[in-house]
């Protein structure tokens, strides 16, 4: 049975600029959403909406069509061994979501089937002491995977695999990883009701 595309997402578009859900605030300054409604498990440094001043990189959270997520292991600083989703630096002249796409294809070898804006998050970069050295902006999409997708490591991967949700607490994930997981399955999970 063929799945239809929720709202908000595309599917094997390549648009010049980042696209949002539709239930995405549209002022000029959007507040960030979760704290300003209370809303517990969404960490504060995510902001939902298009305004996207400050990315130099973008990430994707991508499920398969058994509901696994998307998971690559680092294997360059600053966050070598850890678990991340696929993601990386915005080439010059290149949309968010292009440069969500292609690393998902770099290091993960994975087409990506559906795409949609999910947030934007500044992600924490620490000393070794655990102070905070500086964040990283970053524009975070999630979607689905081409059916049939199998992860292989490459680029700046040093393992890639498609993981179950309740395993996520059994790997070293990046600093609220597991959040934005979270965030992108109960994101799709509404499209799809």
């Amino acid at each position: 049975m063929p799945r239809s595309t929720p709202p908000g997402l595309t599917v094997n578009a390549r648009k010049k600029q980042p696209l949002s859900d539709p239930h995405e605030t549209s002022d000029s300054n959007p507040a960030p959403r979760a704290a300003a409604a209370g809303v517990s498990g969404v960490p504060p440094a995510m902001v939902d909406g298009p305004r996207l001043d400050g990315i130099i990189g973008a990430s994707a959270a991508l499920f398969d069509a058994e509901g696994r997520v998307l998971l690559i292991q680092r294997g360059k600083p600053p966050f070598i061994g850890v678990w991340s989703l696929p993601g990386g630096h915005i080439e010059p002249g290149e949309a968010p979501v292009a440069t969500a796409r292609r690393e998902v294809g770099e290091e993960a070898g994975v087409a990506v089937a559906e795409i949609g804006f999910l947030t934007r998050y500044d992600v924490p970069v620490r000393d070794p002491s655990g102070h905070l050295e500086r964040t990283l902006g970053l524009a975070v999409f999630y979607g689905r995977v081409a059916d049939g997708a199998v992860a292989t490591a490459a680029g700046d991967a040093s393992a890639a695999r498609f993981v179950a949700l309740p395993d996520l607490e059994t790997y070293a994930l990046t600093e609220n990883c597991a959040e934005l997981v979270q965030l992108a399955a109960r994101r799709l999970s509404n499209h799809l009701r």
